[in-house]
């Protein structure tokens, strides 16, 4: 019956307010069944979730030579990455930080010892984001090196992923794939 300080914290008033419920005087307190019945754990309507989109993109550097990036977005995050394998990969990720304005981060990733979901929670934690904007970063992770590693083996579910063809911004066309066929129809 005693309620936590951290409570105060809990921002979402229907969250809290669920809390409060299970949190009453013994003599108050519902029952476990009771609490079930209550509107806040009734199943709500599943919130659409956005595929992950890959597409390659190649470009010419300055002194002529060619190179390709694997750029892959989820929602409003947007992941770059070149297709070189080594020990580190070198990542961009474009995301909407809390004040709604877009940041862009640059970090390594190196394959031995990092994953996916320890570089997300480092990044969720070192801009502020939302703790539900982690999983999105490591499904984006997860891809990229499912694409660029063939045996990489992911800590998350990537849920759905889209190929968006390099000619894709005069005329879009999706395809939903594996990851065997992902790799083949991105690298070729």
């Amino acid at each position: 019956g005693i309620k936590p300080d951290v409570l105060s914290k809990v921002e979402d008033a229907e969250v809290r307010g669920f809390i409060e419920i299970c949190l009453a005087p013994v003599t108050e307190r519902l029952c476990a069944s009771e609490l079930l019945k209550n509107c806040f754990l009734q199943k709500d309507k599943p919130i659409p979730v956005p595929p992950i989109s890959v597409s390659l993109v190649s470009s010419v550097t300055g002194d002529g030579q060619q190179s390709a990036s694997l750029m892959l977005w989820k929602g409003e995050f947007l992941l770059k990455g070149d297709m070189h394998v080594t020990d580190h990969i070198n990542l961009s990720l474009r995301f909407p930080d809390p004040s709604g304005c877009f940041k862009n981060a640059e970090f390594p990733f190196d394959v031995d010892q990092d994953t996916s979901l320890s570089v997300a929670l480092e990044m969720v934690d070192a801009f502020g984001l939302p703790q539900g904007n982690m999983q999105s970063i490591a499904q984006l992770i997860e891809v990229f090196l499912l694409i660029l590693i063939p045996e990489w083996v992911p800590c998350v579910a990537v849920g759905r992923v889209v190929v968006v063809p390099e000619s894709a911004h005069s005329c879009i066309t999706k395809r939903i794939m594996n990851c065997r066929q992902l790799r083949l129809a991105v690298l070729g």
